[in-house]
C-alpha cells in the first residue's frame, strides 16, 4: 500500500507539457492492488484486506470519454472466498489530453463468488475515482479506487444478510494503438520553403513589373519611381464598373481603391485624376453629367472613407467619349461603365 501511495504523489507533483490524445485509440493493461471489505454484510466481518488484480481492454470514444471491459479478482484473508468480477466500465478523463488527468467512472457487471454457491452470479455495481498519468503516447499509469458493490439480485441468487461492499485501490498500466493517423507538421526548412516567383522587370526600366504603372517604356528612358517618362500619364486600373443609369460603387471593389490609396501614400508627391466614363446609351449631356457623378462617387470613397487628401484628387467625367469595347454588345458597354484613374505630377 505504502508503494501506492508513494506513485501517486509522484504522478501529481509531475509537470504537465505535452498533450495526449487517446481519441479512437485501443488499449490493453493489467493492475495490481489491495481490497478490503467494507460495511453491511457478515462477509465483511469474516474477511480481511488482500490482495486484488485485474486485466482490461479499453477503447477511447473520444479524447476524454471511453468504454473499459475488465476481469478482476479481488482476494481476502481470512477466508477462501474471493470474488471475481467481469463488467464494463464507462470513463470519464477530466482534463482529457493532459499528461496527468483525474478519472471517473461507473459500470455494471456479473459477480462469482468462488466457493460460495457455486454457478450463481450475482450484479455487480462499480463506481471509480482516481488518476492517470502519460508515460508517452502509447503507455499510461494509472492509480484508480474501485467502489465494488456484489448485489443479490442477479438471477435471484441470494448473500446472507445485505449487499458485499468493498473498496480496491489499484495501480494499472495500460497500452494504447490504433487511432486515427495524425498529420506531422515539419518544420519549415530554406530547402523545403515555397519558391517565390522572381520579380521582372520587362521593359528594363528598374521599376519591377509589380510597381510598374507604365509597363512599355522604351528602352533607355528616364523614369520615374513608378515607371513612367515624364511625358507618359501612368493610368491605375480601378476596375470599378456601375450598373446602367448608376452612379453608387458596387460591393467588391474595395481592395482595388485601397491598392490605389496605398500607391498614394508611397508616392507623396504625386496627383490622380479619376476619369468617369459612360456606355453610349442616352444623350450626351445625361451621359456627361452621370459620368461625372461616378467620378465624384470614387474621389468621395478615397478622400472620406480612405483618407485620401482632397487635394491630390481630381473628378473628372469624360461621358462616352472615350469607350475601350464596343458599345454594340452588352458586354462592351459594361466595360465602357467605368472608372480610371491617371497619375499626375
Amino acid at each position: 500500500m505504502k508503494i501506492i501511495i508513494l506513485i501517486s504523489a509522484l504522478l501529481i507533483s509531475s509537470a504537465f507539457a505535452e498533450t495526449f490524445d487517446y481519441s479512437k485509440k485501443f488499449g490493453i493493461g493489467g493492475s495490481f492492488g489491495y481490497n478490503t471489505p467494507v460495511f453491511g454484510n457478515p462477509f465483511n466481518t469474516a474477511a480481511d484486506s488482500g490482495e486484488t488484480w485485474g486485466v482490461h481492454a479499453r477503447y477511447h470514444l473520444c479524447a476524454s470519454c471511453g468504454i473499459e471491459a475488465a476481469f478482476t479478482k479481488q482476494e481476502f484473508k481470512d477466508t477462501n472466498s474471493a470474488l471475481q468480477v467481469t463488467d464494463v466500465l464507462f470513463f470519464h478523463r477530466l482534463k482529457a489530453m493532459e499528461r496527468f488527468t483525474p478519472v471517473l467512472g461507473a459500470g455494471v457487471g456479473a459477480v462469482d463468488i468462488t466457493h460460495y454457491d457455486p454457478g450463481s452470479l450475482k450484479l455487480g455495481v462499480k463506481l471509480r475515482a482516481g488518476a492517470e498519468y502519460a508515460l508517452n503516447q502509447a503507455f499510461s499509469l494509472g492509480l484508480n479506487v474501485d467502489y465494488q458493490n456484489v448485489n443479490k439480485m442477479l438471477f435471484a441468487a441470494n448473500l446472507p444478510g445485505r449487499n458485499i461492499n468493498t473498496i480496491a485501490a489499484r495501480l494499472g498500466l495500460t497500452w494504447y494503438f490504433g487511432g486515427a493517423a495524425k498529420e506531422t507538421v515539419k518544420a519549415s526548412t530554406p530547402a523545403a520553403a515555397a519558391v517565390v516567383a522572381t520579380e521582372k522587370d520587362s521593359d528594363n526600366d528598374g521599376v519591377m513589373d509589380s510597381k510598374d504603372k507604365c509597363p512599355a517604356s522604351a528602352p533607355g528612358t528616364t523614369v520615374n519611381a513608378y515607371g513612367c517618362a515624364e511625358k507618359e500619364k501612368a493610368t491605375v486600373h480601378l476596375n470599378v464598373q456601375f450598373a446602367s443609369g448608376k452612379t453608387a460603387i458596387a460591393q467588391g471593389y474595395d481592395s482595388d481603391l485601397k491598392e490605389l490609396a496605398a500607391f498614394m501614400t508611397e508616392h507623396a508627391g504625386t496627383k490622380i485624376e479619376i476619369q468617369g466614363h459612360t456606355d453610349s446609351s442616352g444623350s450626351k449631356a445625361i451621359n456627361k453629367k452621370l459620368s461625372e457623378s461616378r467620378a465624384q462617387a470614387v474621389k468621395a470613397y478615397l478622400v472620406n472613407v480612405l483618407k485620401v487628401d482632397a487635394a491630390r484628387v481630381d473628378a473628372k467625367g469624360y461621358g462616352d467619349e472615350k469607350p475601350v469595347a464596343s458599345n454594340d454588345t452588352a458586354e462592351g458597354k459594361q466595360q465602357n461603365r467605368r472608372v480610371v484613374a491617371i497619375i499626375e505630377e
